[in-house]
């Protein structure tokens, strides 16, 4: 079979059934979209979850309360110590209640 028996082959698959084809096309446009929204989703559920049982605040109050962080490379154990203080922050955002 020659290249241009089998283009014409499938263009004419194309011309008789193309609604077959249609949901393939839609899905193609589709699972970009789905990919970009999820994540946003889960940040979404995840702010109202925190801020409806209190936690937000919480954080917020401990990331005021932080200091600018100290230059790893000028200080190293200074840099450790002010990232201690990030502890209860992630304790706040990652324990289940």
């Amino acid at each position: 079979m020659s290249l241009s028996d089998f283009v014409a082959a499938v263009v004419a698959v194309l011309r008789r059934r193309p609604a077959d084809l249609l949901p393939l096309y839609l899905l193609g446009v589709a699972i970009p979209a789905i990919v970009r929204v999820v994540p946003f989703l889960a940040i979404g559920i995840a702010y109202l979850y925190l801020s409806r049982s209190g936690r937000l605040e919480s954080i917020q109050a401990l990331a005021a309360e932080l200091d600018s962080p100290p230059s790893p490379d000028a200080d190293p154990e200074a840099f450790d110590a002010w990232a201690s203080g990030l502890e209860p922050i992630v304790d706040q955002l990652l324990t289940l209640p």
